[in-house]
């Protein structure tokens, strides 16, 4: 589409992340999509290329002056987000009456390329109890069982992703792209503990480090279940990894140290002071993709992300 004939403003290669794309098609190889559509009707370059990249759960980008595609699949978490490098948080939930299935139209290549019709249910339905439907039309698939894959997408995004997350960031917000991965920490919508900075290292008595001072008190909460524990999700100023270590201090304590349980041996593995970390109990975090990034004035940006 991109350097096709019918396209009258053909790009070059140098305007194409070539590596992305093949990687793409790796990704939809091994997870079986496919596009298959007959394009008989005027369409815009961006609507093709939007429906194109929708079936390979993907959609279009443009990075670093190339084009590509951002892919929603696993991938790693790249940051952290707390109240101490960003302001304006908001949240947003949808609660969507989903169907207990979909009936998904699509071409079969296997009945001569006619229409049919392939069920999709929720878990939990099957034909015999499943009474609410709706229609999911997928021009470009041609096959039954990626329409089933495809229809259990739809529902999936539909009951994991109901929330929608909003922040502002400085001009932090420069190393993020949509579709990176981020965790978040904040009090508005209760997720985590707390947030600090790091204002010094505390030793063993082998010299190893075996916890961090901090700027800020931290009041850790009681624990409703005596098999959670406390850990630190820290970010490393200098090359910005992150390093997420379990803590022995006590529930419904008040203070400014954090102890890890297992000290850290490697001096090239030490956090340092100024350090980004916030506190929270095992998994009580948010784990987030950016969908959207809009720059605003002084570098600064609102950062929308969904559920990861």
């Amino acid at each position: 589409v991109l350097q096709g004939y019918p396209n009258a403003k053909a790009l070059p290669d140098e305007d194409i992340d070539i590596e992305m794309l093949e990687d793409w098609h790796t990704y939809c190889e091994e997870k079986g999509y496919t596009y298959n559509r007959y394009i008989d009707f005027d369409i815009s370059v961006a609507e093709l290329l939007q429906d194109i990249a929708s079936a390979g759960c993907a959609t279009p980008a443009v990075i670093d002056n190339k084009r590509s595609v951002v892919i929603d699949r696993e991938k790693d978490v790249v940051n952290i987000v707390t109240p101490r490098n960003s302001w304006g948080y908001t949240g947003e939930m949808t609660y969507p009456e989903l169907p207990h299935g979909f009936r998904v139209n699509f071409r079969n290549e296997e009945k001569g390329y006619l229409q049919d019709e392939r069920l999709v249910f929720r878990d939990g339905y099957n034909e015999d109890n499943a009474t609410l439907y709706e229609s999911l039309d997928i021009a470009s698939c041609t096959n039954a069982t990626l329409a089933w894959k495809l229809g259990r997408r739809y529902l999936a995004n539909g009951l994991l992703r109901p929330e929608t997350h909003s922040f502002m960031m400085d001009f932090e917000n420069l190393i993020y792209m949509r579709g990176d991965r981020v965790k978040l920490q904040h009090d508005v919508p209760l997720v985590g503990v707390a947030s600090a900075r790091i204002k010094g290292l505390i030793y063993d008595s082998s010299g190893y480090v075996a916890g961090v001072e901090l700027d800020d008190e931290v009041q850790f909460p009681a624990l409703e279940e005596e098999f959670y524990n406390f850990f630190t999700r820290i970010r490393f100023s200098r090359d910005g990894t992150l390093l997420n270590k379990e803590l022995t201090n006590s529930p419904q304590s008040i203070g400014k140290e954090l102890y890890f349980t297992d000290s850290i041996i490697a001096p090239e593995d030490y956090p340092e002071i100024g350090d980004l970390l916030y506190v929270h109990v095992g998994g009580a975090e948010l784990d987030l993709i950016i969908t959207k990034i809009e720059p605003l004035a002084d570098l600064t940006a609102k950062i929308t992300c969904l559920n990861y």
